[in-house]
């Protein structure tokens, strides 16, 4: 079953959907940089169960239930800058509204988004603040060498003179995969 509603709005309709506990397979949601997000949930299972636990998320999303996938279903959202966002699953609503289409699992917690290109650096330092302070994540999985050249690729790590000291031990010349992993290691 699909909602569609403001990005302000999607917190609750979240909460009310994991308090049913209807136990859905999946909880996506497609949130373009601008205008209304839509929320498609998924149950599986026995006829018998599906209908009831259909029924009794039809009343919280106020619709009725549809067989149908929407067409955005299991695709990142990128055209040339994707970025991948973890957070916690009530801290999802913090990554709508910032300059990006995002796109993933409300469900999980895991979100993609779709960065512009010509305003990169900012939205992608924006994003991963937004996800930083919800206690998650923040990394760029896609982004062309122009971007790639201003943007910080993996973002704030816990524990990178530990991977530094790793490296220099086992790769004392550097030369395997020189600096493609996080803080240029």
């Amino acid at each position: 079953m699909r909602r569609t509603a403001p990005a302000d709005r999607i917190g609750a309709l979240l909460a009310a959907v994991r308090a049913e506990q209807a136990v859905p397979s999946a909880v996506e949601l497609d949130a373009p940089a601008e205008g209304e997000v839509t929320l498609a949930v998924l149950v599986e299972g026995t006829a018998a169960g599906v209908r009831d636990r259909a029924a009794r998320l039809e009343k919280v999303l106020g619709g009725p239930a549809t067989d149908e996938f929407p067409p955005w279903w299991g695709r990142y959202p990128w055209d040339s800058v994707g970025m991948k966002l973890t957070v916690p699953l009530s801290r999802v609503p913090d990554l709508l509204g910032l300059g990006a289409a995002v796109r993933g699992s409300a469900g999980t917690g895991v979100l993609y988004a779709d960065v512009p290109v010509a305003s990169a650096p900012a939205v992608v330092e924006r994003l991963r603040a937004a996800a930083v302070r919800a206690g998650g994540h923040a990394v760029v999985l896609t982004a062309p060498p122009a971007v790639r050249e201003v943007v910080d690729m993996w973002g704030p790590v816990a524990g990178l003179a530990l991977m530094r000291r790793v490296k220099d031990r086992f790769d004392p010349e550097h030369r395997f995969a020189p600096g493609r992993f996080v803080g240029g290691i």
